[in-house]
């Protein structure tokens, strides 16, 4: 028995070394009949070894090269749109070339609602404000006065009707405090007309 499993066990190992022998052989064979043909990098055209027979280049240098070389690094892309408030031609993506002009835009279409009856008026709110400021002079309407002390003059707006919902241009006024306080419907001289929406309902 004991010889009968030692010579199972030699042939075993025979059959198993003449298989390696049989696959090193036709490896050889085919790595023979590549190189007669070899495929070429597609950047460099050197020869691809028989591992790497089925890649498109020998490197993936060689594969950036190639995918890069008909991209222009240098040229910046061109917007050629206007800007939307000053009008020049832009080289970014965008609306405006800065935030002056964007700023400036935003002040001429809420000047345009206002003067085109587009605005309420219903809430008084920094925006009215600051159409007052732009387009009335920075001084107080009713004494005049611009300089205090040498410093600006703060100044209130005031409701000429006295109703508080009222905030479109005609009937606003840019005052003093003195000048305010002593209006017809100032604090508790206008009752009645005040920020209701103000106070909570207990």
């Amino acid at each position: 028995m004991s010889k009968g499993k030692m010579i199972h066990s030699e042939a075993g190992k025979l059959g198993a070394i003449a298989s390696r022998d049989t696959i090193i052989k036709n490896k050889n064979e085919r790595i023979a009949s590549y190189n007669k043909n070899p495929k070429l990098c597609g950047n460099c055209k050197c020869k691809l070894p028989y591992d790497k027979r089925y890649n498109k280049y020998c490197s993936h240098s060689c594969s950036a090269q190639n995918n890069n070389k008909n991209r222009n690094f240098n040229t910046k892309k061109k917007y050629f749109t206007e800007c939307f408030y000053c009008g020049k031609i832009l080289d970014k993506k965008g609306k405006y070339c800065n935030k002056y002009c964007e700023h400036k835009q935003k002040e001429a279409e809420i000047d345009r609602k206002i003067e085109s009856g587009e605005f309420s008026g219903e809430h008084p709110s920094p925006t009215i404000r600051k159409y007052l400021r732009r387009h009335r002079e920075r001084k107080c309407e009713g004494c005049g006065l611009k300089i205090w002390q040498g410093h600006e003059i703060p100044l209130q707006v005031h409701h000429i009707d006295g109703i508080a919902k009222n905030n479109l241009p005609d009937n606003l006024m840019l005052l003093c405090c003195n000048c305010h306080a002593l209006t017809g419907n100032f604090g508790s001289k206008n009752k009645g007309n005040g920020r209701s929406y103000r106070y909570k309902i207990q």
